[in-house]
C-alpha cells in the first residue's frame, strides 16, 4: 500500500464520518444516542463512522483503481498477440520438407577439388527458395478490420561452414548484406515486418544464396549445417523452422 493510498484511507474515512452524523442528526437519531450510556454512545458512533467510511470508499475506489487506456506521449508500440500458421515449401533445389513443416532438408555434394557444389542428385546447384504461406490466427477481441502484425528473420546468417582449413560461410554477403533475402511484403535482407488482416493470408519468399566455394570446404558427410528461420510476434509466440544442408559425398565429382 502506497502513503498515497493511506492518505486516501483517512480522507475517506473522515467524508464517510460527516455523512454519517449529518444522516443521524436529519433522523433525529441523535436524541436517541444521547440517552444511551457512554459505553453505547462510544460503540453506535464508530460502527456508523466506519460504515460511513466503507461506504465511502466503496463508491470511490473503483473510480480511482479502474485501469483506462493512456496513449503515451510521442507515441508507443501496442503489443499485437496474434499468433499464425506457418505453412513452409521449397520451390527450388531438391529439398525435403518433413511431416512437421519445421525442418528442410537440403543434400548436396562438395567438390572438394574444383571447390564448387552440386545438387544432391549430381546436377547444377540451384540456391535454395524457400515459400512460407501464413495465416492469421485471431486473439480474443480482434476483429475483421484489426492487423496482424509478424516479425520474421534468419537468426544465424554468419553461419560458418563446418571446415577444418580455414573459416567459411554459408550464405554469400554483399555491399555488406548478407543474402538471406526476403520478398513478397517488399525486399527485405535477413529479417523483416508483415502487417496484413486476419481474413488474408500473406504468402513471403525467401532466397538463400549459398556461398558454394565455402561450402565446398565441408569437411563431413551426412552431418547437418543449419540455417534457422523464426517466425515471431509482440508477445511471447514464435515458430522456426530450420533448414538443414547436408553434404551425402565429399571429394572430387563430375557433374
Amino acid at each position: 500500500m502506497t502513503q498515497e493510498m493511506i492518505y486516501l484511507g483517512y480522507i475517506l474515512i473522515a467524508i464517510g464520518a460527516v455523512v454519517a452524523i449529518s444522516f443521524m442528526y436529519k433522523k433525529g437519531i441523535l436524541k436517541n444516542v444521547a440517552k444511551l450510556n457512554p459505553i453505547a454512545k462510544v460503540l453506535v458512533i464508530v460502527a456508523t463512522v466506519g460504515i460511513g467510511g466503507a461506504l465511502a470508499g466503496y463508491w470511490a475506489i473503483p473510480s480511482l483503481t479502474t485501469p483506462t487506456q493512456i496513449t503515451p506521449i510521442g507515441g508507443g508500440t501496442v503489443l499485437n498477440c496474434a499468433t499464425f500458421s506457418i505453412t513452409p515449401s521449397v520451390t527450388a533445389s531438391n529439398g525435403v520438407l518433413n511431416n512437421a513443416k519445421n525442418l528442410i532438408t537440403i543434400p548436396f555434394l562438395a567438390n572438394s577439388t574444383g571447390h564448387t557444389v552440386d545438387e544432391g542428385d549430381n546436377t547444377t546447384w540451384v540456391n535454395p527458395v524457400v515459400t512460407f504461406v501464413i495465416s492469421p490466427e485471431a486473439y480474443l477481441g480482434a476483429d475483421a478490420d484489426d492487423l496482424a502484425i509478424i516479425h520474421y528473420e534468419v537468426i544465424n546468417p554468419s553461419q560458418t561452414v563446418d571446415s577444418s582449413s580455414g573459416t567459411y560461410y554459408m550464405l554469400t554477403k554483399s555491399s555488406n548484406q548478407w543474402q538471406a533475402t526476403w520478398t513478397g511484403d517488399g525486399t527485405h535482407f535477413v529479417s523483416g515486418t508483415s502487417n496484413m488482416l486476419y481474413t488474408a493470408n500473406e504468402t513471403l519468399t525467401l532466397t538463400l544464396d549459398i556461398d558454394e566455394t565455402g561450402m565446398s570446404y565441408t569437411q563431413s558427410t551426412y552431418s547437418p549445417q543449419s540455417l534457422t528461420v523464426r517466425f515471431y510476434n509482440d508477445c511471447s509466440w514464435s515458430q522456426v523452422v530450420d533448414i538443414d544442408f547436408i553434404a551425402t559425398e565429399i571429394g572430387a565429382l563430375v557433374t
